[in-house]
């Protein structure tokens, strides 16, 4: 994916880039969900918003202030870390609650097979009692 990018930077004639996954399984364990390498951001297309306003902050201020004294690199090091980690921590939460959406709605169906059994069953009953009765 470096290669890659570095490629199209240097097709495109730009200084830094973004690469898209359709989805955090396509990027490798050692990106994560959002890693920046140099001058390329990695992640998914979930995280587009994230990664647009952080490449923004980062051109605009970031590099437009490397040198001076006032920046502190530490506390932006820190921020970074502290997105990612959140990123990371949405990551996991979305599949579990995922899996936890999958479940039921397949249990759902069970229920529902199970209360339509039920519903048949007691109609049977009903018409048999019915006969009976006439």
């Amino acid at each position: 994916m470096i290669d890659y990018m570095n490629s199209a930077l240097e097709n495109r004639g730009c200084n830094f880039g973004i690469l898209l996954t359709k989805t955090v399984e396509q990027l490798p364990n050692q990106v994560g969900v959002f890693n920046l390498y140099e001058n390329k951001l990695f992640c998914c297309f979930e995280y587009l918003e994230f990664a647009i306003r952080w490449v923004r902050l980062y051109l605009n201020r970031i590099k437009s202030s490397e040198g001076k004294e006032e920046i502190n690199s530490v506390m932006i090091k820190d921020k970074i870390n502290n997105i990612v980690t959140e990123l990371k921590n949405l990551s996991n939460v979305k599949k579990k609650l995922t899996g936890i959406s999958n479940f039921v709605a397949v249990e759902n169906n069970g229920v529902v097979e199970l209360l339509d059994k039920m519903k048949a069953s007691i109609n049977d009953q009903l018409t048999q009692l019915e006969n009976e009765i006439d």
